[in-house]
């Protein structure tokens, strides 16, 4: 983030904490620094931006703009700094940039990763630690979004497993830039002074715009394709820093047209926070980001840049100078490391679902950490002799303090994995048991356990419903794309290498309401020794209406459902498989703006399966979707409540919402579609519950804990062979 608050524009040595800029002279003493109290309020939005959104994510829903604030920012203030010691002083110590970046930034990130390490050790269940301390290594190599985009992380998602450390990754982004940026400043000034020595900043600016281009087209195309990834990769966010770098390089030229025109400061500042302002009101985690829609929140900040480098913006200027507003910028950075470690803490510290007063104490807790540790800690990392007295101390910190990181995250990993074992055995024989989960909401059974608390509350990789066996492949087919990964494969069958034959193939098809019952009927398969196809579009029903806009999306990916939809289409009248297993979740999600959604959905799957079944395809068995979880209780209720089983059950009536899928079977009005109806396994007469039979019945927002599934395994296979 923007948090280098001393990168003065003018003197790469100053300490002060507001960030300064001055006149820009061609040479000779250096100019007197102005006070621009109009950035640290941009940090102070910034962060005000985020920490908001991780507290009330379904209020301020857009929120995370406030990192991009924040790399518009620092490309702003880098690059002035860096031009100041190019252009004007006629060179620059790389060495004494990076040392000073060390110095000013990681004993704070430090500090906080090894308290972060002791939360994780003191409050959180042993499984999960492993990967806590895997994402509190690659923060302290700041490498942690390069990992998240391996991991194709959701940053949107609901999920109660998000690591301590993962606010990290844009420090990281942050960081990797610090380390390219210098470089590639250099590189360009060596380059144009060279080239165009009487219009070097002409000449820089329009070789950095076609860079900063290049990035907006690439964060476009990835961000249409790879949503999840995008959001943390740093080629797609190098055209935000460029932007504030295109303002440092076109600083001077800006200045003396805003000079005589300065009625125009206070409609290009307030345009600017109008913009920011919208883009963190409006925007939400349905909008594909940072992509184009990112140039609101980035062309705000990058106009509110502007309008300062004129002088004072006229009525802006006493708001963004205020005392308060001046302190959370200049604490913006500590701010921004605490707030994300209290609240993933929270509930476990708790053991009760965290109400809005929580909240609060949450957020002065973070702040009165941030005011005591801006003093003690980021401005003693500026001061001491420790670090200060020769370059290579800092490096030697730096090198240190990841070495220890690394240290650590091993350790602490081979610790957990030992206190685990342990409890997996346990869980294992629980889990054998027919009163686990679903058996026990089972009146035949007789179970004492029915309301009991969970055997365990940690979701963990045996909980993934989307996890597949390693004996799978993927096969590529047209029309891929994020939500769209081909075709699985896993192949039982005695003779694998022969030629593929529908009636030994078993095939699940549909969304991830769909890929909630793999591990069932993956089992099945193998037990049955038949080929499992699946064939699974994220977010996207396949149906016969080819509509272009689908769950809210954009054109594009509605318009990437069509075609996968036919795709898949195309591929199940080919390989016609005697069990076609399909489900999705139909209950919010209307097929037309108007109109009787249950006759709807009746003419377009119940047209979709007579093409599948005149085809070849030989039974399919729709299995009705699981009853609300998140729309109907807290998230994470069952790890804040004392009996979960009981404190986190609704009614019947609430958690079974009208479903158009179980109705489109008798419409169909053929013996080959089935219906198969779990309801039982998740509700009795009056309830429909969280917790059964001492289990999690979901691993996230809407979707089954793949044990619990699992559980069903008998009676789903008893509904597809009658056996």
């Amino acid at each position: 983030m923007s948090f280098d608050s001393d990168a003065s524009t003018q003197a790469p040595a100053a300490t002060a904490s507001a960030p300064t800029v001055s006149s820009p002279a061609p040479a000779g003493p250096r100019p007197r620094r102005q006070f621009r109290g109009d950035i640290q309020a941009m940090r102070a939005f910034a962060v005000g931006c985020v920490f908001l959104n991780h507290l009330w994510p379904e209020r301020l829903t857009g929120g995370f703009i406030g990192v991009d604030v924040f790399f518009v920012i620092s490309g702003f203030l880098i690059t002035t700094h860096l031009l100041s010691s190019l252009l004007d002083r006629g060179g620059l110590r790389l060495r004494d940039f990076y040392a000073r970046r060390i110095r000013r930034l990681l004993p704070m990130a430090f500090l906080v990763l090894a308290v972060s390490a002791a939360g994780v050790v003191t409050f959180l269940p042993i499984q999960r630690w492993r990967p806590n301390f895997a994402e509190i290594f690659f923060s302290a190599v700041y490498g942690e979004n390069l990992y998240l985009v391996h991991r194709a992380v959701d940053y949107h998602a609901a999920n109660q497993d998000a690591s301590i450390a993962q606010h990290y990754w844009s420090l990281s982004v942050e960081e990797q830039f610090y380390i390219v940026w210098p470089l590639a400043l250099v590189a360009g000034v060596w380059v144009c002074r060279r080239l165009f020595p009487t219009r070097l900043r002409l000449a820089l600016g329009l070789l950095l715009a076609t860079g900063a281009l290049a990035s907006l087209v690439y964060s476009v195309l990835f961000t249409a394709s790879q949503q999840a990834q995008a959001y943390f990769f740093t080629p797609v966010r190098v055209w935000e820093f460029a932007t504030g770098g295109l303002v440092a390089v076109a600083a001077p030229a800006l200045t003396r047209l805003l000079r005589p025109a300065a009625w125009l400061r206070l409609p290009l500042a307030g345009a600017g926070w109008i913009a920011m302002a919208a883009a963190a009101w409006v925007f939400s985690p349905h909008v594909a980001f940072p992509g184009w829609v990112a140039l609101l929140p980035v062309g705000g900040a990058a106009a509110v840049l502007i309008a300062g480098l004129g002088g004072r913006v006229p009525l802006l200027d006493p708001l963004t100078s205020l005392a308060p507003v001046r302190w959370l910028g200049d604490v913006s950075y500590s701010v921004y490391l605490w707030h994300w470690p209290l609240i993933v803490l929270a509930p476990a510290v708790l053991d009760a679902e965290v109400r809005w007063w929580h909240k609060l104490v949450i957020g002065v807790i973070a702040l009165g950490l941030a005011g005591l540790s801006k003093p003690l800690v980021e401005d003693w990392g500026l001061r001491t002799g420790l670090l200060n007295k020769s370059l290579w101390r800092a490096f030697a910190f730096m090198l240190g303090g990841m070495a220890l990181a690394a240290a650590g995250a091993w350790g602490g990993g081979r610790l957990a994995d030992h206190l685990a074992s342990a409890e997996s055995r346990r869980l294992a024989e629980f889990l054998a048991t027919d009163c686990a989960g679903p058996g026990a909401m089972n009146p035949a059974n007789n179970c004492p356990n029915k309301l009991g608390k969970p055997q365990s509350i940690v979701l963990g990789e045996d909980n993934i419903y989307y996890s597949d066996p390693p004996e799978c492949r993927l096969e590529e087919l047209p029309h891929q794309y994020e939500k769209f990964a081909g075709k699985l494969v896993c192949d039982y069958r005695p003779d694998p290498n022969a030629p593929v034959d529908g009636r030994d193939v078993l095939m699940l098809l549909g969304d991830s309401h769909a890929d909630q019952w793999s591990a069932p009927v993956i089992e099945i398969a193998r037990a049955r020794q038949l080929r499992y196809e699946a064939l699974i579009v994220a977010g996207c029903p396949v149906r016969q209406l080819n509509d272009t806009e689908y769950e809210t999306q954009t054109y594009l990916w509605g318009q990437n459902c069509a075609d996968a939809t036919r795709t898949v289409v195309a591929e199940v009248t080919k390989v016609k498989p005697a069990r076609l297993v399909y489900s999705l979740y139909a209950k919010e999600e209307p097929l037309a703006p108007e109109g009787d959604q249950q006759a709807l959905y009746n003419e377009s799957l119940g047209g979709t399966w007579r093409q599948f079944l005149a085809a070849g395809v030989g039974k399919i068995f729709v299995i009705a979707d699981v009853p609300y979880n998140h729309e109907v209780r807290d998230l994470n209720c069952y790890a804040q409540r004392d009996n979960p089983a009981v404190d986190c059950r609704v009614e019947r009536s609430k958690a079974l919402a009208v479903d158009p899928l179980p109705g489109t079977v008798p419409a169909a009005a053929d013996p080959r579609v089935q219906l198969v109806d779990f309801t039982d396994a998740f509700c009795d007469a009056e309830y429909c519950y969280q917790v059964a039979g001492e289990m999690l019945v979901y691993f996230d927002q809407t979707h089954l804990n793949r044990q619990y599934a699992l559980k069903l395994r008998p009676r789903l296979e008893r509904a597809l062979f009658g056996q």
